[in-house]
């Protein structure tokens, strides 16, 4: 991996535009953490290409609520943070004489990031924990929700692969912790007359190269791991355009049960072909 790109611009924007609308509909509309067994339904248009009484479904599991779709809104939270504190990294201009390096403090932007990652993760743990607990209190898990073919080649891969992305991140991210730290240890461990390069300049560049190497794997780990969570997002928000386009058209029949499914389904497989082969070309953009 080259380790002096970062991902385009614009599927960082469009990470950043679902993850505040998903934070609106998990913690404000229609908000299912709170829709308890005795709370009323939130007003749900008709051409919505998903069953309203489904908003119930958690009301008898508050720990499902709370861990799942709170938990849920608080890590899109989390991930508009993330992506506001990852700003580029300086860099060299051809045209410009390369200074040798100097020990610096690490930058507050950066310990930003990392606090917030490590929130984002244990965020993504409780989310999981939730998704284990819905598995566990219906008879034959999500797929007594949303039917076998669905549970066993949409929700399960997606949240494995959400635990598994959120894992590979991390330890990129520690990795190059330690990289960065081997680096200010040559630095200030070999630094000679100020001004000069260091004495130990071949380690000091290999360390240099493997920070590279681990920020590059933590980017395309925190790009893919983002793309699985927000397929969720992606996925109500074509709920909604899809319903409304077919309402209008007349091409489906929200108000039937198996065309909405069917519009449902076709959403959902093209919400996780949307996120994660975007993400899969930015990542070559790190390459």
């Amino acid at each position: 991996m080259k380790t002096g790109r970062r991902p385009a611009a614009a599927p960082l924007a469009a990470a950043a535009a679902l993850a505040a609308f998903f934070a609106a509909w998990c913690l404000l509309y229609p908000a299912s953490w709170r829709i308890g067994p005795g709370t009323a339904l939130p007003g749900v248009p008709h051409w919505v290409a998903a069953d309203p009484a489904s908003l119930r479904r958690f009301a008898h599991l508050p720990r499902v609520r709370a861990l799942h779709c709170l938990g849920g809104g608080a890590w899109c939270l989390a991930l508009l943070a993330q992506l506001a504190s990852a700003a580029p990294a300086a860099r060299h201009r051809p045209n410009q004489p390369r200074k040798p390096p100097q020990p610096a403090p690490e930058p507050a932007a950066l310990r930003a990031h990392r606090a917030v990652g490590y929130c984002a993760l244990s965020l993504s743990a409780a989310v999981a924990l939730g998704y284990v607990g819905m598995e566990a209190a219906f008879p034959g898990g999500v797929a007594a929700l949303h039917g076998p073919a669905m549970a066993a080649t949409f929700y399960r891969p997606l949240v494995a692969g959400f635990c598994a992305t959120a894992g590979q991140a991390a330890a990129a991210a520690r990795a190059a912790a330690a990289a960065r730290r081997r680096c200010a240890e040559l630095l200030a461990d070999g630094q000679g007359a100020a001004g000069a390069a260091p004495r130990n300049w071949a380690e000091l560049r290999a360390a240099q190269a493997a920070a590279g190497a681990a920020r590059a794997a933590h980017a395309a780990a925190a790009l893919r791991y983002t793309a699985v969570g927000l397929t969720f997002a992606l996925a109500r928000l074509l709920v909604l355009a899809a319903g409304a386009a077919c309402h209008a058209t007349g091409a489906a029949d929200m108000g039937e049960p198996a065309q909405r499914e069917a519009v449902f389904v076709a959403v959902s497989y093209a919400s996780a072909a949307a996120c994660i082969g975007g993400a899969e070309l930015a990542v070559r953009r790190l390459r």
